[in-house]
């Protein structure tokens, strides 16, 4: 069997992990972290019963991060030649 007449789901393809870049990782990282401050410190400052500033800081460093992340994995493209010279 030749590798035309196998299926895109039956090839070997790299880990998912493969693509994945410094900034990518980072902006992803940040994200997650920048949510558990919000979370964190805007719980805070309901039991407090006053306004924080670093969960407003973060929530917009969170809003930032989250568009960021989202506008890269819709526009994310799927680069074949680590596929090793599978025709697509």
């Amino acid at each position: 069997m030749s590798t035309q007449q196998l299926d895109r789901a039956e090839r070997i393809t790299a880990p998912e992990w493969a693509g994945m870049t410094w900034l990518r990782a980072g902006t992803e990282l940040l994200l997650g972290l920048s949510f558990l401050v919000t979370v964190g410190f805007g719980f805070a400052g309901v039991v407090r019963g006053e306004t924080s500033m670093v969960a407003q800081l973060s929530a917009v460093v969170f809003v930032c991060s989250l568009a960021a992340v989202l506008v890269n994995w819709f526009t994310a493209t799927t680069d074949d030649s680590h596929r090793r010279g599978w025709e697509c």
